[in-house]
């Protein structure tokens, strides 16, 4: 055998034993890569996290109320958080239904108030709706609050606000604070309205609306000014029957022509409609009552005083060709 067989030899021992233990090592690497993957750590102090969930369906006095989500974590201190939450209730035994959702809402350890966040979204199924980023679901009532900037719609009526509560069971809406409402005209182009106060209350089932503090009613050539106003609604809820204002009120009249009601103040007053809603039928002014006329171009026209000046007025429906 030549002197460099004999030299190789070594070497190609030692290089077997090292590839050998390469791959067996490779192998082994390659057995413990391919195996099930480690489970996902869920957060410290979170119980469960479920992809969908439908809580339990309470059942108040006289409606039916359901919590459904997309996504639902539970936390140790028995409290959860919900993601795409919808919440709705069936009046039993009648039409009315509504619906409430959010991209979240957090639920109580006794499951009493649900606090909603993110998009928060009301509807009715008379078409009311409304909108604002955070508030809260009492499940013992039914009562939806917010504290921020509030949208709502309905029919010809939007506006605005801030704070809102909802009470589902007596079907009030009432805007808290810097309320402003625009009332669209009717197929006829008339009953067009934009009402400022501090406050509005919708009591729809009993069909009237009250504005509180500050009443500004522009409409039709007139402003209609007080402290309160309530305007009671037609059954359809579509036009205003009768307004009472309630102290400082006041309406002024633009453009009156000469002789014309240029302006009509009194602490109280009652106001009467037409059916069309537009045309005053009966006025009672009750307490520092003062009529104002129109008088010709730069002169003051005439003026009534009196403690209480009661107006009745003849609908043009009445008027018959001699």
């Amino acid at each position: 055998m030549s002197r460099w067989r004999r030299r190789a030899r070594p070497l190609i021992a030692v290089f077997g034993v090292a590839f050998a233990l390469f791959v067996a090592f490779s192998f082994r690497r390659g057995r413990t890569a391919s195996g099930p993957p480690p489970a996902a750590k869920i957060a410290p102090g979170i119980v469960v996290e479920s992809t969908g969930c439908t809580l339990e369906r309470f059942t108040l006095s006289r409606q039916d109320l359901s919590v459904n989500c997309a996504k639902q974590v539970l936390y140790a201190d028995g409290t959860s958080t919900m993601f795409g939450v919808e919440i709705g209730t069936d009046e039993r035994n009648g039409p009315r239904r509504f619906k409430v959702t959010a991209k979240e809402g957090r639920v109580g350890q006794k499951e009493s108030t649900i606090a909603l966040d993110g998009d928060v979204r009301l509807s009715a199924s008379d078409g009311l709706t409304a909108k604002t980023e955070h508030a809260t679901y009492a499940t013992s009532d039914g009562t939806v609050r917010a504290e921020g900037p509030v949208e709502f719609a309905r029919g010809r009526m939007h506006g605005t606000g801030v704070g809102m509560t909802y009470e589902k069971t007596r079907d009030v809406l009432a805007l808290l604070d810097q309320a402003v409402v625009h009332i669209a005209a009717d197929e006829k182009g008339a009953g067009a309205a934009d009402v400022s106060s501090g406050a509005v209350t919708f009591a729809r089932h009993d069909k009237f609306v009250q504005f509180d503090r500050n009443v500004r009613i522009q409409r039709a050539g007139e402003v209609i000014e007080s402290d309160t106003a309530i305007g009671y609604l037609t059954p359809d809820e579509k036009r205003i029957e009768a307004l009472a204002l309630r102290a400082n009120a006041r309406i002024t009249a633009s453009n009156a022509p000469v002789g014309g009601l240029q302006s009509l103040t009194g602490q109280d007053m009652q106001l009467k409609y037409a059916a069309n809603g537009e045309v005053l039928e009966h006025v009672n002014v009750i307490e520092n009552a003062a009529i104002q006329l129109a008088g010709e171009k730069g002169q003051p026209g005439r003026q009534i005083v009196a403690r209480t000046i009661e107006i009745a007025l003849a609908p043009m429906d009445r008027r018959r060709p001699r």
